[in-house]
């Protein structure tokens, strides 16, 4: 069985968090009925796994970096489980009882102020417009 871990047990190394930039989890709406998870592991440097030197297959185990070839993908592969179970554990906290698209309908309309001018909708895709209307959510309704 693999173990990884970051190469500091109670901080991220920079290396840690270039991968973390370069990484990401995704999430697909499948027709409305199904969540999927995806979790890509683009740059693994900074991750550790507990295994023996190639060049020394009977060797004494150690913390030695992750591979991304076909010998640690199982390491990848529990990596990537426990994202996905973070990311759901993270999601099922936000307590909200209004569904997203009533919310974000409204938003994402056009607006026009007293004097008829037209002010553009936001866009939650966009990063500036997500920043904004992060600021204005309850700090209850976040996932941090």
């Amino acid at each position: 069985m693999y173990h990884a871990h970051s190469t500091q047990p109670n901080q991220q190394s920079p290396n840690e968090r270039e991968c973390r930039r370069r990484s990401s989890v995704k999430t697909y709406d499948k027709q409305g009925t199904v969540l999927r998870l995806e979790t890509t592991l683009n740059d693994m440097r900074g991750l550790k796994v507990f295994r023996r030197r190639a060049e020394e297959p009977q060797g004494k185990r150690e913390w030695l970096p992750l591979r991304k070839g076909v010998a640690n993908m199982s390491c990848r592969a529990q990596l990537s489980h426990s994202a996905n179970r973070r990311y759901l554990e993270a999601l099922s906290k936000i307590d909200a009882h209004t569904p997203l698209s009533r919310v974000a309908d409204k938003l994402c309309q056009p607006a026009w102020d007293e004097r008829g001018r037209r002010d553009r909708a936001l866009n939650p895709l966009a990063s500036e417009d997500a920043q904004l209307l992060e600021s204005e959510m309850p700090s209850s309704t976040t996932a941090r």
